[in-house]
């Protein structure tokens, strides 16, 4: 049972993959808009009658809620990986804190405390490197170009 269930999600990965790719293409485009052409002509010819309209409306809301689903599940699978690959970050970094890993599973409460302290954080190291390049500005005065050229790592002209 198991095994099933894993290869239909595995075979529904593919094909939707498959789907969002197809359909981003210009080949997509060309297709779907000549498609367009060809209903306008027949919508002209039917002088645009109600079940024309009525076909038209259906066709429409079943491929916007099937193209939603699609990217809706890819954009799902790429966030994941995505979290995944910082989490391995995360845990690769020295210093690094520990409570970010597996953070889109925390409750709100838990991300707003966290981001809290992450912008006190931010807003103290501002601070000091404001107050540390004023003090490293007026004690590194360069006092000719040679300093200058040293100071941005001997970068020419």
């Amino acid at each position: 049972m198991k095994l099933s269930q894993d290869s239909f999600k595995e075979n529904f990965r593919l094909i939707a993959n498959s789907m969002v790719t197809a359909t981003s293409s210009h080949w997509s485009f060309i297709f779907f808009f000549s498609i367009i052409v060809i209903w306008l002509c027949i919508g002209f010819w039917n002088d645009f009658s109600e079940s024309w309209q009525f076909l038209l409306h259906i066709v429409l809301a079943i491929v916007t809620f099937l193209m939603v689903l699609l990217i809706q599940h890819v954009q799902h699978r790429e966030t994941r990986s995505m979290q995944i690959k910082l989490d391995e970050l995360l845990k690769g970094v020295e210093g690094a804190r520990n409570a970010f890993i597996n953070i889109q599973s925390k409750p709100d409460h838990h991300l707003d405390k966290l981001q809290n302290e992450s912008e006190q954080i931010a807003a103290k190291q501002s601070e000091n490197t404001t107050q540390s390049d004023s003090r490293d500005e007026l004690a590194n005065e360069p006092a000719s170009n040679a300093a200058v050229k040293i100071k941005t790592f001997g970068m020419s002209d």
